[in-house]
């Protein structure tokens, strides 16, 4: 199993950035594009300094990729998020290739 997908991540703002994942996590894999529905997107901390965040808000939505990830991949997420300082994870339902999956955001 050495080449398989350990849990899927959702990404949204940098994470988006495929040259700049394929340096954090080379081993991670698009899986798909998606929405998180009922979400909006945020950017909170101060010029130059700001991280994005989602919050719930009826009717928003949020553009984001799901990545197939590995422990080492999530563990490079961990340390490039600053978690769990700066950020907690949480699952959460996204429809994904016209299936609903659970997976980490």
């Amino acid at each position: 199993m050495k080449g398989c997908i350990i849990m899927y991540y959702i990404a949204y703002g940098s994470n988006l950035n495929l040259e700049q994942m394929a340096y954090r996590c080379p081993t991670a894999k698009v899986v798909s594009s998606t929405v998180i529905d009922g979400y909006k997107l945020l950017f909170r901390g101060y010029p130059g300094h700001a991280v994005a965040t989602i919050e719930k808000k009826n009717g928003g939505t949020v553009p984001a990729l799901v990545w197939g990830i590995k422990p080492a991949d999530e563990r490079a997420l961990d340390h490039y998020e600053g978690w769990p300082k700066f950020y907690r994870k949480e699952t959460m339902e996204v429809c994904m290739n016209e299936e609903v999956v659970e997976a980490m955001v």
